[in-house]
């Protein structure tokens, strides 16, 4: 027998009572497939930060990045902040800046729970059409 839903929330209510009683490695990519369209967008989003910390006049748009980063963990209930940890001399003009901020966050479930350390980088080298680049490395493609 079909069963029919008067609403996506039905389905997903309806779903979500059977992913309660699955493997919780199953209910996670079922997650996902449901929120495929919403994490591909925040990938578009993130992706088209021009975040090259070797220029100063791309540092705002890191910078713009960081805090993109920071409300997402926030609204997840992580604990998140940025710290400066010193800083850098840009190669180009040997100018003296303040190196991108690193965001650290926690999140605290049970203390009986194993520490997960997640470690990325959202800041780039210099991507040049003559090194090889096709597209704009800035603009999400798939080729």
């Amino acid at each position: 027998m079909i069963q029919r839903f008067n609403n996506s929330t039905e389905y997903i209510q309806h779903k979500n009572l059977q992913s309660m009683q699955k493997n919780p490695l199953i209910r996670l990519f079922e997650v996902i497939l449901i929120k495929r369209e919403c994490y591909i967008n925040d990938l578009w989003e993130l992706v088209g930060h021009e975040t090259v910390s070797s220029r100063d006049n791309t540092r705002d748009k890191l910078d713009r990045a960081i805090e993109w980063i920071l409300k997402r963990l926030v609204a997840l209930n992580v604990v998140a902040f940025g710290e400066h940890m010193g800083m850098q001399i840009l190669p180009d003009s040997l100018k003296i800046i303040r190196m991108p901020k690193i965001i650290i966050g926690i999140l605290k479930s049970s203390s009986e729970k194993r520490t997960i350390l997640v470690y990325g980088n959202l800041d780039v080298e210099e991507a040049l059409l003559e090194d090889g680049w096709v597209t704009d490395p800035f603009v999400m493609t798939e080729l």
